[in-house]
């Protein structure tokens, strides 16, 4: 959900104590949800790669299925028959699932998006009122990290994850047509599942960000 920022700019002194507050509980719910998409994206991601591993395999003996001369003994071509129903049947049941999980992607990525968002409009608000700029670099506001900082890094995790979703749709397209050679739809589950694109160490410097703001223990 989009995070509403707009605030009153108090005309007391006395009262941006309580907008330190709000700023500090803004922020630390969203970096709580950041944390908590990036740890489903890794459990779909997980449960993904058996998806693609075993719907390239299909792929692959549906292939030497359609190629390989069967005797025209009535037995063997029923035989052959049963068998294609069934890969066919078990290939498009790996399709649908894999599609859903590039569904659970892309709404993660969404939800990463809005968060960027809120932090980088919360930046601006505070930038544009004189009472509350130094609050921007403030390092104390969480421990060791200011909101500069936490604007920079959600910008690198949307970037980031953006890629991995790019890369993943461009496999699932190839995967589904099944026109790509075994050696190129091997390479797509190793792609799949390594995430090149997914720094890991930002995912660490995430976690820190929940220890500092109390959020994780």
């Amino acid at each position: 959900k989009q995070h509403d920022m707009t605030t009153t700019v108090p005309s007391s002194s006395s009262t941006q104590a309580k907008q330190r507050e709000h700023v500090l509980h803004r922020c630390s719910h969203i970096i709580k949800e950041i944390y908590e998409y990036l740890n489903r994206w890794k459990c779909i991601s997980t449960l993904s790669v058996d998806t693609i591993n075993h719907l390239v395999n299909l792929h692959l003996r549906l292939r030497y299925l359609e190629a390989y001369e069967w005797d025209k003994l009535e037995e063997c071509v029923e035989i052959k028959h049963m068998m294609y129903v069934k890969l066919t049947d078990s290939r498009d049941s790996s399709m649908s699932k894999l599609s859903k999980y590039m569904d659970d992607f892309q709404y993660i990525l969404k939800k990463l998006q809005a968060a960027a968002e809120s932090i980088h409009n919360l930046s601006i608000f505070l930038g544009q009122n004189e009472a509350y700029k130094t609050m921007i670099n403030d390092s104390s506001l969480f421990g060791t990290l200011n909101l500069s900082s936490l604007e920079k890094t959600m910008d690198e995790v949307v970037k980031m994850y953006a890629m991995d979703c790019d890369v993943k749709q461009a496999i699932l397209g190839d995967v589904i047509s099944s026109s790509s050679s075994r050696d190129t739809l091997l390479l797509y589950v190793s792609a799949w599942a390594s995430q090149p694109y997914i720094d890991e160490k930002v995912l660490e410097y995430v976690k820190e960000i929940m220890i500092d703001t109390g959020l994780l223990s």
